[in-house]
């Protein structure tokens, strides 16, 4: 064998094994790709949804509204739009959350709210008593705990409030503003 055919061969050879590296490594992202997808797929989904929860007396406790509800059982997460949550602690305290998008946690049941968030405590004449704004809010229902990091506005018949950050305890009328507080009290 000459040194010509010898370099042809081997050169033959190496161009193979970096083809078939090649191809194992394309057949490999493909199936990354097929799984990352497949993980991220929606097994159901709902269009004008209202969900409304019972409580041991068969009274309404949590009644859910959304344009769309879309369920992603891999990541364990139901993905709202257009949302809009009553929780109902007494007839005559309601609390009403709405936003643009909402996700839910099922692993822990977390509500997530992003975009145009607004929060309204409502009497028994179904009128606005307190009124909270922001673009970012995570409800924890099982406790009735609301927090935020975002900038928020907060209106009262008395006046309003500006801050950054805050966490509240719904059921015990408490509120923790974090930072950056401005009032304005209107007697």
């Amino acid at each position: 064998m000459n040194r010509r055919t010898l370099v042809i061969l081997l050169s033959v050879l190496i161009l193979l094994a970096v083809a078939s590296s090649w191809l194992s490594f394309e057949s490999s992202e493909k199936q990354r790709r097929q799984r990352q997808a497949a993980s991220q797929s929606q097994d159901y989904y709902l269009q004008q949804a209202e969900i409304t929860t019972l409580n041991a007396s068969g009274q309404a406790e949590q009644q859910l509204s959304s344009a769309f509800i879309a369920h992603y059982p891999e990541q364990q997460v139901m993905k709202l739009q257009e949302a809009e949550l009553r929780l109902m602690s007494a007839p005559d305290r309601v609390w009403k959350l709405q936003a643009r998008e909402a996700k839910v946690d099922l692993s822990d049941n977390s509500l997530y709210l992003q975009q145009q968030v607004q929060l309204q405590q409502l009497n028994a004449e179904n009128l606005s008593t307190l009124q909270l704004n922001t673009e970012r809010l995570t409800l924890h229902p099982e406790s009735g705990f609301i927090e935020t990091d975002a900038p928020l506005q907060l209106k009262h018949a008395q006046g309003s409030l500006h801050a950054t950050g805050l966490h509240a305890y719904l059921d015990q009328d408490r509120i923790e503003l974090l930072s950056e507080v401005k009032l304005r009290y209107e007697p």
